[in-house]
């Protein structure tokens, strides 16, 4: 799992703390941990490594990429141009091949990857929905979706998946199963109030009964990536404001 390459910096309790930093200083960008495997990028080229060892496995040449998932025989990644996103999946030892695109208007999120199932968000006009794609048999299958909420970041494990529902009053983090269905039976591991800037829902002189809970304050943190572990989930905490070098990862027992 992720842990591998994190190390608790802050005491807090046993059922919720925070992580943050890299125990091996890499030189490069958008680390991904997966099975025995580490790639990471250095411009242009993808390093897929050994994780206990950092033994060179394969490079791969991929401009444009700024998401990388890697698994014992697959690697993925994710390539953004001028004309939309792209999400290229290849064997190690193979070619490559794009399992998923989209234009510039809608959003292509960042893979992840379970041996060879491959998670992704895909969002535009007419919905949210998580992808995953059998890479080997090249069955595609929509996990979950959603036309009023966001469901974005997933992480997939064992049959297990993980990932963000954002809704106008609330972010959560959830774990279902990895097939396809409705959320109902999905369980909220982590809620916090939503980062969306809302009005009182009345106005003055009428009456302050609305359909949905009276606005609060936002939250001052965004639900970002996910990463997920056999005893564990992991979620990327993103600062609405500031720089974004300030985000944290918190680990929730599943």
């Amino acid at each position: 799992g992720s842990g591998a390459l994190l190390r608790r910096t802050s005491e807090a309790p046993p059922d919720l703390h925070h992580l943050t930093g890299i125990v091996n200083e890499l030189p490069t960008r958008d680390p991904a941990l997966g099975g025995s495997m580490l790639a990471v990028r250095d411009g242009d080229v993808v390093h897929v490594q050994r994780a206990d060892d950092l033994a060179p496995v394969v490079d791969v040449s991929a401009p444009g990429a700024d998401a990388l998932a890697v698994s014992d025989r697959w690697l993925a990644y994710r390539v953004r141009s001028v004309a939309g996103t792209r999400i290229v999946a290849r064997r190690l030892r193979g070619g490559a091949t794009t399992v998923a695109s989209v234009r510039s208007f809608a959003q292509l999120g960042r893979p992840s990857l379970d041996g060879q199932l491959l998670v992704f968000h895909v969002a535009d006009t007419r919905s949210s929905r998580i992808v995953a794609v059998d890479l080997a048999r090249g069955k595609r299958t929509i996990l979950r979706r959603s036309q009023l909420d966001a469901v974005t970041n997933p992480s997939v494990l064992g049959g297990t998946l993980l990932y963000v529902r954002q809704t106008n009053t609330s972010q959560m983090l959830q774990l279902g199963r990895a097939r396809p269905g409705s959320s109902n039976g999905d369980r909220v591991l982590l809620r916090a109030a939503s980062t969306s800037l809302r009005d009182s829902g009345f106005q003055p002189g009428y009456s302050r009964v609305t359909r949905t809970p009276p606005a609060g304050p936002r939250a001052a943190t965004s639900f970002w990536t996910t990463a997920l572990a056999r005893d564990a989930a992991y979620l990327t905490l993103l600062p609405r404001t500031g720089d974004p070098r300030r985000a944290s990862i918190v680990r929730v027992p599943r």
